[in-house]
């Protein structure tokens, strides 16, 4: 059997899937995943390349062992990661990891350079302190830092394929996402000049689906000369928008994981006056581009679990939702994008409470109500959310909210979302990310000939679950808004 083998690499995990096309469906043959944590070290959080190329070949060696021929690999991983090479070719340092928390604070700087306006305009991209731009500008000021002896900078799934092939490449919408893509196509070099950011480390730019190539002779042991990497739609969540169900011209989509995505699929770049103020980003896929903003999602989730964890070691997710389902009626809310709440820190719990209190809110109690709070929180992003594209879009018919990712497993945030939105909400694989990537390879090797049949393969591949929204609950979610709207001591409250 010969299959493709997917590697979606989030921050700090991996989902691995190895599947094969057959009669128009995705058949999965095998599926993992990996922990690859960030590393700390020396009071910064960096990404374990080492560890993710480890853990991908290991498993594709294991695969082969078990009589597999695999035609391909791709990866697609979170954005806002990269990697500096020397002259030589070699990775220079580990990259720090985008929650690391060094460029809090460096918009102040940038503005001075570029008013944040301009730098929106250019590139389409609300400017964030995460973003790769943000990061180059702070190695680039500094000039001991290893950017100024670099030959190259490679966006981190273009690093992890040039790992493998010795091709250097530098993928669309990864671009796109990072900032550095300008809005009439190419890399923003003009922008990258006035900060000061040496603009001949950039690789060729290529779209997703775009680059074929063999792996290194020094990889290729193990694995056998037949497989290729592709490269793929490698932000992760243009990839999953291609394993998407139902999402066509009348959807909003929301790939829910350690952030939550929500946009619309747009023909062309959007910048507004509105989707500047609102956070927007216009992302570049290899067929079409998303209008969307993202907001902290699942990661705040996940970290107070582990919280919980440290004092209840035996709490397992099915007890933080049934926490949820018996805990009081939730009416306290946080801004999930304030940066008290995006960073890692020591106690996560204490900077929710110390955030209730300083916006004259009641701190939640409990695992209940702590995780009703977030997950509320959220689905507040995600109402606002839909309102500003409607009006940047001047568009009010769209039908349904298409949901991908994991969190599409919390079936409370789903039925909420479909309780404030006022729409059905279509969830998706939870390893949408891993799906498109597939697809994408088949489309490069040939296997597929365009986007409607992938979409075809798709929908024909997986079951997907649909929440209706309860008319009855949707007045409390627009008194929900306004309350969190009117509050003046909310600190940047969509941003």
């Amino acid at each position: 059997m010969r299959g493709c083998l997917a590697a979606d690499v989030g921050g700090g995990s991996i989902k691995m899937l190895a599947a094969c096309c057959e009669a128009g469906q995705i058949r999965i043959l095998d599926q993992r995943s990996v922990q690859v944590p960030p590393l700390a070290r020396g009071g910064h959080i960096y990404v374990d390349v080492p560890g993710i190329l480890a853990a991908v070949r290991g498993y594709a060696e294991e695969l082969i062992q078990k009589g597999m021929s695999l035609q391909a690999l791709g990866i697609d991983t979170f954005g806002n990661g990269y990697g500096l090479l020397d002259e030589r070719g070699d990775l220079m340092e580990l990259p720090l990891f985008y929650k690391d928390g060094r460029t809090r604070g460096v918009l102040q700087e940038i503005e001075k350079r570029v008013p944040l306006w301009e730098l929106y305009c250019a590139t389409g991209v609300y400017p964030t302190d995460i973003r790769v731009l943000m990061q180059l500008f702070c190695d680039a000021r500094d000039p001991r830092h290893a950017i100024h002896r670099s030959s190259r900078m490679l966006l981190l799934p273009d690093l992890l394929n040039y790992a493998l092939t010795g091709q250097m490449h530098g993928e669309e919408s990864m671009a796109s996402v990072a900032s550095l893509l300008s809005t009439g196509g190419g890399w923003a070099v003009d922008v990258l000049d006035r900060l000061e950011i040496p603009s001949a480390i950039l690789p060729e730019l290529v779209k997703g689906g775009g680059a074929v190539h063999p792996l290194r002779d020094t990889v290729a042991g193990g694995l056998g000369r037949e497989l290729q990497v592709v490269t793929v739609a490698s932000h992760d969540t243009e990839s999953a928008l291609l394993a998407a169900p139902e999402l066509d011209e009348h959807s909003v989509f929301a790939s829910v994981g350690t952030s939550i995505i929500f946009g619309a699929r747009t023909n062309e770049p959007v910048v507004s006056h509105q989707g500047f103020e609102g956070a927007f980003k216009t992302v570049k896929g290899p067929f079409h581009s998303s209008l969307c903003r993202d907001f902290n999602a699942m990661w705040l989730f996940e970290k107070c679990i582990q919280a919980w964890r440290r004092t209840q070691p035996r709490l397992t997710y099915e007890d933080v939702l049934e926490a949820c389902r018996t805990a009081k009626e939730n009416h306290t809310y946080c801004n999930v994008c304030d940066p008290a709440l995006r960073v890692e820190q020591g106690d996560i719990l204490q900077a929710i409470a110390d955030y209730c209190r300083e916006t004259g809110q009641t701190p939640p109690f409990g695992v209940g109500e702590t995780a009703n709070c977030v997950l509320d929180s959220m689905v507040l992003q995600a109402l606002w959310s839909l309102r500003q594209i409607r009006q940047i879009t001047g568009r009010n018919d769209f039908q349904r909210l298409v949901a991908i990712g994991g969190g599409t497993r919390n079936p409370f945030l789903m039925q909420r979302l479909a309780d404030a939105l006022a729409m059905p909400v279509v969830t998706g694989s939870v390893v949408s990310s891993a799906l498109g990537n597939i697809l994408m390879q088949l489309y490069a090797v040939g296997a597929v000939s365009d986007l409607g049949e992938m979409q075809q393969i798709a929908k024909h591949s997986f079951t997907s679950s649909t929440y209706s929204p309860r008319p009855a609950y949707h007045e409390k979610w627009e008194q929900a808004l306004l309350q969190f709207e009117t509050n003046d001591t909310i600190r940047g409250i969509w941003r």
